[in-house]
């Protein structure tokens, strides 16, 4: 977990200042997942500082705050987490435990994710309209209830980020490999679950793309965090969230090295790929949260 690599203290190496006890509320906070996630975001904030724990408590998620000045004078407090690991039920901990510490008004899980429709590329953004979690039994039935495992983000968030513009791509501090355009941004349904999805023609995702054909993204943590927003609004809370994925994999037939992504693993071109699509995605974020965040 995220506590065993604080402890090597390499995550947090280059942070400016620190904080002994801050105040335990922000406006934002950012969930990611891999080291080049969290670092990618820390890279675009202002004021970043490493939360220190009192007490000698540990920061469970690498805590560190930071501020975002928006063009209109406004000035937004944050707070990034990293959960550590892959998987549903890290992303779910991740995301209760900075809400349990840090009250945000609205959470975004950021990061990378891979492709499934023909329609995206490798950089390429997706905003996520709906998240389904793909392992939990019969997802038509599910959706058709309403059931837990069908998550809507909040529609004004998502509608924000689509309208953002075309700017945010100028703040991209990475060169994309093989020149690739510049990214896209789309908005649709992302599928989650614990599984590395390699094919989409694997028996715990093919059900997924017979039920709709339309699913943009898969990822590992969606599900995980849309549960323990849901929580807290069955809670009456009003947390909004939203998430902000670049693609750094393209899965199945979608994939162009037509390797599976265990061996592309070994690939020194798909570490590029998620460097900068770590990058693209913690841009695109921020500066939504920059200069057209909604109030």
């Amino acid at each position: 977990m995220a506590v065993a690599l604080l402890a090597g203290c390499s995550l947090t190496k280059g942070l400016s200042t620190f904080s002994r006890a801050p105040s335990a509320e922000v406006d934002i906070a950012i969930i990611t997942v891999l080291p080049a996630e969290y670092h990618a975001v820390l890279r675009k904030l202002e004021n970043v500082r490493e939360v220190v724990e009192p007490f000698g408590e540990p920061n469970l998620y690498v805590w560190a705050t930071g501020e975002v000045h928006s063009r209109d004078g406004v000035v937004r407090r944050l707070v990034v987490a990293m959960a550590g690991e892959a998987g549903e039920v890290s992303g779910a901990l991740a995301t209760q435990a900075t809400m349990d510490r840090w009250k945000p008004k609205d959470v975004l899980l950021v990061g990378i994710a891979g492709g499934v429709h023909e329609s995206v590329g490798l950089g390429d953004i997706v905003v996520s309209r709906q998240i389904w979690g793909y392992e939990h039994g019969h997802l038509g039935t599910r959706y058709e209830s309403g059931g837990v495992l069908f998550f809507q983000p909040d529609p004004t968030l998502v509608q924000a980020a689509l309208d953002l513009g075309e700017q945010w791509r100028r703040k991209i501090e990475i060169a994309p490999p093989d020149h690739a355009p510049p990214p896209k941004v789309f908005a649709g349904k992302t599928a989650s679950g614990d599984k590395v999805i390699e094919s989409t023609g694997s028996a715990y995702f093919a059900e997924s793309l017979r039920l709709d054909e339309t699913i943009l993204s898969v990822d590992m943590e969606g599900t995980g965090a849309s549960a323990a927003i849901g929580k807290g609004h069955d809670r009456g809370g009003t947390t909004g969230f939203v998430m902000i994925r670049a693609i750094s994999d393209l899965v199945g037939d979608h994939n162009r090295s037509g390797r599976p992504l265990f061996e592309q693993g070994r690939n020194p071109e798909r570490a590029l790929w998620k460097a900068y699509s770590a990058e693209v995605a913690a841009t695109f974020a921020v500066e939504l949260i920059r200069s057209n965040w909604p109030e």
